[in-house]
């Protein structure tokens, strides 16, 4: 392994970062599922050439020997931003058009097992337990890991028959975002958070200080980048608030040192400068023109059981979602909810939409209702309103603005109906008992709780790990009891 040399070259990419300058070009590190196969295949034989020239056992070393000073302290989130990015433009010397992709793995939170990523299409699954926990499929299958000595990849699926523990939910980490408005109080619920369960999660390698032997430590760690980068922009003055403790027991500062690779912690703050040149395909603005573009999601998004705005009710939003009930209007960086929706999903939008129908119509008579159909992008929702008003229609539930994704529909409509309208999914659940009924069968599970040892490990307080994941279960309960049903269960 040419520790020398290579730490020579990393040295040497670090000067592009010294002063803040624009880049003259931009890649964009798109999720998983949205890379091409071709696009993954170029990418899968980069990686194996990084790692046949020692690149993966030094990136795992240099992890595995600054622990202590870059996990359970401020600067997790700028040293791995750092960290990752080396880790990518290494990865363009063997192919010049590498892009890190990222993981959103909150999108799988209900049944992990069950996500495309862990299988043979792109990070492969669980180990062989017969053969010391070695990948069987994926791209690392065959490999030889050279730290923290000649091996294969392990990994164990945490519930150990091969499944994986539920963990937090976009919903749970949407919440993290929009209640956290110093880097002190996300910093650690995003680390102990949806950091910490994918890694125990996978386990294997990925439970250990060598973590970047797996693949899927950087594909994570881009996501966790990511949700980073979304709170910095989530509010006005997010973008270089940065405190906490370092490892030595003093407080951080933006003028503190990188571990390892050097430059300011404030030089890591920006992406899109320096040698942050990437972007995320996520990220964008709601403009007026998109409020009302049908989706391929659209009986997910109309359906105001589905729709943060619409199915909580004034005092929840206030209470999880600030910047959803706040008077000024909302911004798509401040909810990170994908648009892929589950199987799952898909068949309670259906189902509830079919039942409400029936409502209608057995209530006003068919004829008169014909707009109710499941087909039209806002029937369910309308046909809802009608059949949950009171006698003299005087309370108006509120209905989801139909948008072309899931978090520009739920930042139209919070920034378009009064909040503080009965929410709908209580009104739905009142409604029809066939509807509670459905809607219980289909309830958010707890994340799994993170083994002590781990989090010692990782040098993570264990009073704010539980703090933190008392408001995780808290909040499953809250949503759970109104009436809410995840787009994403």
């Amino acid at each position: 392994m040419k520790f020398t040399a290579t730490l020579g070259a990393v040295a040497a990419t670090l000067a592009l970062g010294v002063n803040a300058q624009g880049c003259s070009q931009t890649i964009v590190r798109k999720e998983i599922r949205n890379v091409s196969p071709d696009e993954w295949s170029y990418y899968s034989y980069a990686l194996y050439r990084m790692n046949k020239n020692g690149w993966f056992a030094w990136y795992s070393s240099i992890h595995d020997r600054n622990a202590g000073d870059i996990h359970g302290v401020a600067v997790f989130l700028p040293w791995h931003r750092e960290f990752a990015n080396q880790f990518e433009l290494t990865a363009r010397q063997f192919y010049p058009y590498f892009a890190l992709p990222y993981w959103d793995a909150a999108r799988d939170f209900s049944f992990p097992i069950a996500s495309p990523v862990l299988t043979y299409k792109y990070l492969g699954g669980d180990g062989n337990r017969a053969n010391n926990g070695c990948v069987t499929n994926g791209p690392q299958v065959g490999w030889t890991m050279g730290y923290p000595n000649n091996a294969c990849l392990h990994r164990r699926f945490s519930n150990g028959d091969g499944t994986i523990p539920s963990w937090q939910s976009p919903e749970d980490v949407t919440r993290l975002i929009q209640t956290s408005s110093s880097f002190g109080a996300f910093a650690p619920g995003l680390e102990g958070g949806i950091h910490a369960a994918v890694h125990n999660g996978i386990g294997g390698d990925m439970a250990t200080m060598w973590s970047p032997n797996d693949v899927a430590f950087f594909l994570h760690h881009a996501n966790i980048d990511r949700i980073w980068w979304k709170w910095q922009n989530s509010r006005s003055g997010n973008m270089y608030s940065y405190s906490g403790r370092n490892s030595n027991g003093s407080s951080a500062q933006l003028s503190d040192n990188i571990p390892v690779f050097g430059g300011s912690v404030q030089s890591k703050m920006v992406v899109g400068q320096n040698s942050y040149c990437y972007s995320y395909d996520d990220n964008g603005s709601l403009s007026k023109r998109d409020e009302m573009v049908p989706s391929t999601n659209t009986p997910v998004i109309s359906n105001p059981q589905m729709n943060l705005a619409t199915a909580l009710s004034y005092s929840l939003l206030q209470k999880y979602f600030p910047l959803l009930a706040d008077s000024s209007p909302a911004n798509t960086n401040s909810v990170d909810l994908p648009n892929g929706v589950s199987q799952k999903a898909t068949q309670f939008a259906n189902a509830a939409a079919k039942i409400i129908e029936d409502i209608v119509n057995n209530s006003h008579h068919a004829s008169s209702h014909s707009s109710a159909s499941a087909s039209a992008p806002s029937a369910y929702a309308v046909s809802l309103a009608a059949s949950s008003s009171n006698a003299n229609n005087s309370t108006a539930v509120k209905v989801p603005v139909v948008s072309d994704t899931i978090a520009s529909s739920t930042v139209a409509t919070a920034n378009s109906v009064n909040l503080e309208a009965p929410p709908v999914a209580a009104a739905a659940n009142s409604s029809s008992s066939d509807l509670s009924q459905l809607t219980s069968n289909y309830k958010m599970p707890y994340p799994a709780r993170i083994p002590e040892h781990w989090l010692t490990m990782h040098g993570i307080d264990l009073a704010v790990y539980e703090a933190e994941y008392q408001k995780s279960i808290q909040f499953v309960d809250d949503l759970n009891n109104a009436g809410y049903v995840s787009p994403y269960i």
